[in-house]
């Protein structure tokens, strides 16, 4: 299926799907968009009997969400890329039930290339939780700031609250200097705790920001401005001794040199 959106379902119409289906769409749109799709659903007994799979790509490398009777709602689904395979299963001893349907709309990847003196980037927020907008999950959206070549980036960051994970490796943003001169920088952020301000090394900035399959917050936004690169100064790096007892595990510090 090439089309900017429709549906689609498992062919039972009106009665319930026969027991022996093993079925399989593809839904692609072409690089730099991705797609959103939404599932309902009615299947009976357990996974082994009747589900409904969806996986990101053309093959079976990465499952992105898997239904049957014994799931809860469904979610909003966005592709991490530019196609999504169904695969619809029923045993051969199934006894049918009114199946599912599928509506699908084609979205542009979030993200864009500005330039400029002064902005603004927050991210796309696709549903609420106790009335607060959160972003989707499977997000890679990508921003690149550009400006004067005799100019550096600084970014402040007025909101904050994106998925906490060890090493911010589930949900995250990241800050990368992407052209030469000055001491080079990247910095990934993640948590419920606004990040300090960040300056570039360099005229150009990409900001990413990635999510997984799980766990959606409230965001993030962040303005940007150009400063003369001559304000700019790069203190060297301090060594410090930090003596830490605690229980066993793994604690999210910050600290600042005020």
């Amino acid at each position: 299926i090439n089309t900017a959106d429709g549906t689609f379902d498992d062919g039972s119409g009106p009665g319930k799907y026969r027991a022996g289906v093993f079925c399989a769409w593809v839904v692609l749109t072409q690089p730099g968009y991705r797609i959103q799709a939404t599932v309902s659903y009615q299947l009976e007994g357990s996974e082994s009997t009747a589900s409904l799979e969806v996986w990101n790509g053309w093959n079976t490398s990465s499952l992105l969400s898997r239904y049957s009777a014994l799931s809860g709602p469904p979610s909003l689904l966005i592709s991490a890329a530019d196609s999504f395979l169904f695969l619809f299963r029923t045993a051969s001893g199934s006894i049918g039930a009114d199946g599912f349907a599928v509506s699908f709309k084609v979205l542009p990847s979030c993200g864009e290339s500005v330039s400029g003196d002064y902005g603004t980037i927050k991210p796309p927020l696709i549903g609420f939780n106790q009335s607060n907008l959160i972003y989707g999950n499977n997000q890679h959206c990508v921003w690149t700031v550009r400006t004067d070549i005799t100019k550096r980036l600084k970014f402040s960051f007025s909101l904050f609250d994106v998925e906490t994970s060890r090493h911010c490796t589930q949900d995250y943003v990241q800050l990368s200097d992407i052209a030469g001169g000055g001491q080079p920088s990247q910095d990934r952020f993640c948590g419920p705790f606004l990040p300090n301000t960040w300056v570039s090394a360099s005229n150009v900035v990409q900001l990413l920001f990635v999510t997984d399959n799980a766990g959606q917050h409230n965001g993030f936004e962040v303005s940007w401005t150009a400063i003369e690169a001559a304000s700019v100064s790069y203190d060297p790096p301090q060594l410090c001794n930090l003596n830490l007892t605690a229980q066993e595990g793994w604690y999210n510090m910050q600290w600042s040199d005020n």
